[in-house]
């Protein structure tokens, strides 16, 4: 028994099976207009380009090469997003918003490799599947009443699905050792199916629970029914909306092989 366990993982880690580590980031790519800064004194609104997928990242990977050429990965990636944000500006009011993201991206990959021994460019293509949230922050300022109030709001619920490419170079310190450095890109759009306000303060008094289930809670659908007398014992439905999530920049890392 010992000796076939013994076999067993000469098999599945001797030939090219490895893992990886690394952290990266990546900046805005397939951007959409996130948010809009407009100031009363110009009379100008501008908008704000950009994606919920940059920022940093931290991921580890497992892989196997079927020989020296060909392999899979899966990977695991967590995003913690940058903020993309916006502003209001008039005499009468004055509003702050931001927007970010976090998610988990599985990255299932086919590896496409030089099989050089000491400086190995390679390439990797698969997709993605990523379960998140994303946050948005609103503050406003009621300059006549004197009035302050804020609001943060998580959008969540279903699941992304995109691709990912990569290409990179990986330097074979020694048989198990190696250090790489690869571009990486992601094409993801993720659209949340529920949205809940989990702060609301008005005046300095946090009002979260004088809010009804209608106030509080959001179902994003795809068809819309319209609906003159809503009950306010159920969320609020809304157009269902997808958000870009699409990255590109470099990784950085370790490779263990076995």
């Amino acid at each position: 028994m010992v000796f076939a366990v013994g076999l067993f993982a000469n098999a599945l880690f001797g030939q090219g099976a490895f893992v990886k580590f690394s952290p990266g980031y990546g900046f805005s790519l397939s951007s959409a207009v996130m948010a809009v800064n407009y100031t009363e004194d110009d009379d100008t609104y501008e908008a704000v380009y950009g994606s919920l997928g940059k920022g940093f990242n931290i991921g580890a990977a497992f892989g196997y090469m079927f020989n020296k050429n060909v392999g899979f990965e899966l990977g695991l990636n967590y995003l913690i997003g940058g903020k993309m944000k916006g502003f209001y500006d008039t005499d009468a009011l004055l509003e702050d918003d931001d927007m970010s993201a976090r998610m988990i991206r599985i990255m299932p990959s086919i590896i496409i490799s030089s099989g050089l021994e000491k400086v190995e460019p390679y390439a990797k293509v698969g997709l993605v599947v990523g379960l998140g949230s994303i946050t948005v922050n609103e503050a406003y300022e009621l300059i006549d009443w004197d009035l302050e109030a804020s609001e943060k709001m998580k959008l969540n619920g279903g699941i992304a699905v995109g691709l990912n490419a990569s290409l990179g170079v990986l330097f074979n310190l020694s048989e198990s050792i190696g250090i790489f450095a690869e571009i990486a890109m992601v094409t993801m759009s993720y659209g949340p199916t529920k949205g809940e306000i989990t702060e609301y303060i008005f005046d300095g008094d946090d009002e979260l629970n004088e809010l009804n289930t209608s106030e509080r809670e959001y179902e994003f659908v795809k068809v819309l029914e319209d609906d003159d007398d809503p009950p306010t014992s159920k969320p609020t439905q809304d157009l269902k909306a997808k958000y870009p999530f699409g990255s590109i920049g470099p990784n950085f890392g370790i490779q263990i092989s076995f």
